[in-house]
């Protein structure tokens, strides 16, 4: 009996696979039988599903999307275009991801979030609620986003940083180490809130401003430029600073 090969492109040549058959019996993408493609999956003609990779429930793998490594799809999650999921990432509920954005390690995308763009999400960061993650942005380490935040532009959140709520990073801005931004707060130019900082309320920070240590940065205020917020235990809470 003659077996089914086909080469994924990822330098161990052809390999044992099978093309999926779609749940509207259409002909679907190559899967590696090491993989695992459940009946109630779509599998787009040109995406592609190897190693030990998963796609679970209703999930749909359009395009010429990409999942391999240990990396799992699942439930009602979409992922299309030019996407690479790998590692031991997950893409769960009713996620999207689109365009060429990439979610590798232990990357959890959940909830209604959407990761579009060039963004790349890596490392044990989780995307959850209704989180937007665009541009090249980059979510990484063990950085939690949520609620309806957004993290756009060319941003940066690692660490164990948290960005929650109605939240913005933006452009070149950073977000990192244990600090939080939540509310309706605004991180955007090349800012950095770092430390165990928390920015939050209505505030906005721009410029080449820096939040550090345990510094709180709250109601309407705003930093911009040059300015530098470091002291421990820092409040700022007014118009301006």
């Amino acid at each position: 009996m003659t077996t089914t090969t086909y080469d994924f492109g990822d330098g161990d040549g052809a390999v044992p696979a099978h093309r999926h058959r779609n749940p509207d019996g259409s002909v679907g993408g190559w899967v590696a039988d090491t993989a695992r493609v459940d009946l109630t999956a779509y599998v787009a003609r040109d995406a592609r599903v190897y190693d030990t990779a998963r796609v679970a429930g209703d999930a749909r793998v359009e395009d010429e999307a990409r999942i391999y490594d240990a990396a799992l799809v699942d439930a009602s999650a979409r992922v299309a275009d030019h996407v690479r999921v790998s590692g031991d990432a997950r893409v769960t509920d009713r996620a999207l991801v689109t365009m060429r954005s990439i979610v590798t390690g232990r990357a959890r995308v959940a909830g209604d979030a959407r990761v579009h763009g060039h963004a790349t999400v890596r490392g044990d960061a989780q995307i959850s609620g209704r989180a937007w993650i665009g541009g090249h942005a980059r979510v990484s380490g063990a950085a939690k986003i949520g609620g309806h935040a957004e993290i756009v532009g060319d941003a940066h959140v690692y660490d164990r940083a948290t960005v929650s709520g109605d939240a913005r990073v933006t452009e070149l801005a950073e977000v990192r180490d244990s600090a939080r931004v939540a509310e309706h707060a605004r991180i955007t130019g090349c800012a950095i809130v770092a430390g165990e900082s928390i920015v939050c309320g209505d505030a906005f920070v721009c410029g080449r401003a820096v939040v550090h240590d345990r510094a709180i940065v709250a109601g309407s205020a705003v930093l911009v430029e040059r300015a530098f917020v470091r002291a421990a235990d820092a409040i700022i809470d007014g118009e301006v600073a």
